[in-house]
């Protein structure tokens, strides 16, 4: 994705969540931050978290790996990509 960082959001039934702190993220790093990735991790949402992820990915800045079952939070963590930075969906973890 060519960024100086990636941000790996895993996700369980974060669609009320996930669009604001997608425009957090990118509000943040565009202000003189880094060029930034994000990766959002779904697994398996049955609230359309998805669905809204796919909807930023056609923007180009958010790439979408779709989980078959449900893994738990830290699974996206470990598996799927080799040093992830996360933040929750929540916005718990402050940008």
């Amino acid at each position: 994705m060519g960024a100086d960082l990636t941000i790996v959001v895993p996700t369980y039934n974060e669609r009320e969540r996930l669009g604001s702190l997608l425009e957090q993220i990118f509000s943040a790093c565009d202000a003189d931050g880094p060029a930034v990735a994000v990766v959002v991790v779904d697994d398996n949402s049955a609230d359309g978290t998805g669905d809204l992820a796919d909807e930023w990915a056609r923007g180009g800045r958010v790439r979408v790996i779709h989980r078959a079952g449900s893994s738990g939070w830290g699974a996206p963590c470990s598996k799927d990509l080799p040093w992830p930075t996360p933040t929750s969906s929540a916005s718990s973890t402050p940008i």
